[in-house]
């Protein structure tokens, strides 16, 4: 199901990656926030910006997450 994200502030963060090994960036990603003081306004949104259409080695897919903030 595809969602428009919303108009807002959001914390970014990107790393090549397979599908499922994104652990580490939502854990630095949350760390980010509480180290701040922001607050996560709604969800996280995930774009395989390089994926298996473009790449063959799936070590090179290239992810962004974008987690909205309010402060």
């Amino acid at each position: 199901m595809y969602q428009l994200k919303p108009a807002g502030k959001y914390v970014f963060g990107t790393m090549y990656a397979d599908y499922g090994e994104t652990d580490s960036l939502y854990q630095e990603l949350l760390r980010y926030i509480a180290e701040n003081g922001l607050g996560i306004a709604g969800n996280a949104y995930e774009e395989y910006l390089i994926d298996e259409i473009t790449e063959k080695n799936s070590g090179s897919y290239l992810l962004q997450v974008a987690i909205r903030i309010i402060n």
